[in-house]
């Protein structure tokens, strides 16, 4: 039994380090003179469903000058990670092992859809220190980050990120709305 929980801690972190780093970035494609950069990453990480993770990347092509935004959606099957590690019979099937189901798929951006909320994020005012005395243990972990810039975190939202927080629901419910198929490729860590 400590063996199984031993299994799912290190594919928790596991997951938690695919949903974080850059793997969920698409690579350029057509050649050298294609820029990509990461924009944006929100995530929603409840207990005792699939956590997600959504990656804006801005596409540039320097040979045309056309610019593109995709949103890379990273969805970490803890569902089936769980049943798989604690029924023996499913570990048998599909591995008792420590590596993370995730499905990754994406979607091109129209620019005018995203303009919005864009705009509405460039508005958002934030509590520059906000100290919360909520120790969380189970709950949903939502989260944004702006690459190599600042990255926010929390459980329950702490004074002064009201704005913010609505913001972050709002944009993941226009998010869900969204029709996303399978990345073309996906790196992989195994």
């Amino acid at each position: 039994m400590e063996q199984r929980q031993n299994e799912w801690l290190a594919c928790m972190a596991a997951a938690e380090g695919e949903l974080t780093s850059p793997v969920g970035k698409p690579r350029a494609e057509g050649g050298s003179r294609q820029r990509v950069s990461e924009d944006l990453r929100l995530w929603r990480w409840p207990s005792f469903e699939p956590w997600e993770t959504w990656v804006f990347v801005n596409r540039y092509d320097g040979r045309t000058g056309e610019s593109r935004t995709i949103v890379r959606r990273l969805r970490w099957r803890n569902d089936l990670d769980g049943s798989r590690l604690q029924s023996p019979m499913k570990g048998l099937k599909f591995g008792l092992h420590a590596t993370p189901t995730i499905e990754v798929e994406e979607t091109e951006l129209d620019r005018g859809d995203w303009a919005r909320p864009r705009r509405e994020l460039e508005g958002v005012g934030l509590a520059t220190l906000a100290l919360s005395k909520v120790v969380a243990i189970d709950g949903t972990r939502f989260g944004v980050s702006f690459p190599n810039r600042l990255r926010l975190e929390w459980t329950s939202t702490p004074d002064g990120w009201e704005h913010l927080a609505r913001w972050v629901d709002s944009t993941q419910a226009w998010l869900d709305s969204l029709s996303f198929a399978p990345a073309p490729t996906r790196p992989t860590t195994r």
